[in-house]
């Protein structure tokens, strides 16, 4: 199963923060029938409580998600940002990473 879509790869996303990226690649998801209506709050709310920044020394990665009921069909989404966005790092256990 091929889980990559080249309508999924965003290259310098303009966002404002870590909720404006997880929104617009959520609503993306959504346009292209990923996920339920239901998906991109899901995905802020558990972002809220248990964040998915990674610490890395060069590139930052998140990898936001959230249950399967909310989910389609199965997909990866990426994206790279114009700007740097907050990002709040794995169960809060390191300091945010930009």
């Amino acid at each position: 199963m091929n889980y990559i879509d080249s309508q999924l790869v965003f290259s310098q996303l303009d966002a404002k923060d870590s909720t404006d990226v997880i929104s617009q690649l959520a609503d993306a998801l959504y346009k292209q029938g990923y996920v339920n209506a239901d998906y991109k709050q899901a995905v802020l709310d558990r972002e809220k409580v248990y964040p998915t920044g990674l610490p890395s020394d060069d590139i930052c990665v998140a990898v936001p998600h959230t249950d399967v009921k909310y989910v389609k069909k199965p997909a990866i989404v990426f994206a790279s940002l114009m700007m740097l966005a907050l990002i709040c790092l794995l169960a809060n256990s390191w300091p945010s990473i930009n």
